[in-house]
């Protein structure tokens, strides 16, 4: 019985080898098919991967620095005008706790506040969730960020003359008038960490 079945099979695609040309033709393209689509596939999940963390880096850059200067100011009303350290110093050894341990040791203060630039700066490629609103706001509490860095820590005594309530309040209202919190949460959401 076997054998008959056998024979017959082998008759039958002796007779129509076309049939069966096409039939395997077509397992073929469906195959090749599959495998491209599985790999596509892969390569968009790699994709993904990549631009995940490149997001996170910026979105931590974001949230380091915004934090550091809420703190700042937390602190610095808490203190006495007549204080014996200095603005700088004080908002040195804050800077050297809160940001410097997420940077490269090795670096200097301006090789590190003009990475941090740079860093931020790649957010209008990255989160297509924020507006050009958005982004000039960041951009501007950036730019504070740095100058109040730039004359607090890098010019030498450059706070020596300075009132610590004017300078305060300077920075604080414009600050507070580019608050980046809403930018934040718009940056969480796009990574879905919320």
């Amino acid at each position: 019985m076997r054998g008959v079945i056998i024979i017959k099979a082998i008759k039958l695609c002796n007779d129509n080898q076309g049939f069966l040309s096409v039939v395997l033709s077509s397992i073929t393209i469906f195959a090749s098919i599959v495998a491209i689509l599985i790999s596509v596939n892969a390569t968009k999940q790699q994709n993904k991967i990549a631009l995940f963390e490149e997001r996170y880096e910026v979105y931590q850059e974001v949230s380091i620095i915004s934090n550091f200067i809420d703190g700042y100011y937390e602190t610095v009303v808490k203190i006495d005008s007549s204080s014996p350290v200095s603005q700088s110093q004080f908002y040195e050894s804050l800077w050297e706790g809160e940001i410097h341990p997420y940077t490269d040791n090795s670096m200097d203060v301006n090789s590190i506040i003009s990475k941090q630039l740079n860093n931020v700066k790649q957010a209008e490629f990255l989160f297509t969730n924020l507006s050009v609103q958005d982004f000039k706001k960041l951009d501007t509490y950036m730019k504070n960020y740095f100058t109040m860095t730039q004359q607090l820590i890098v010019i030498p005594d450059a706070d020596a003359s300075l009132n610590w309530e004017s300078v305060n309040e300077n920075y604080q209202d414009t600050f507070l008038e580019n608050d980046i919190k809403d930018v934040i949460d718009k940056m969480e959401k796009q990574l879905k960490l919320i």
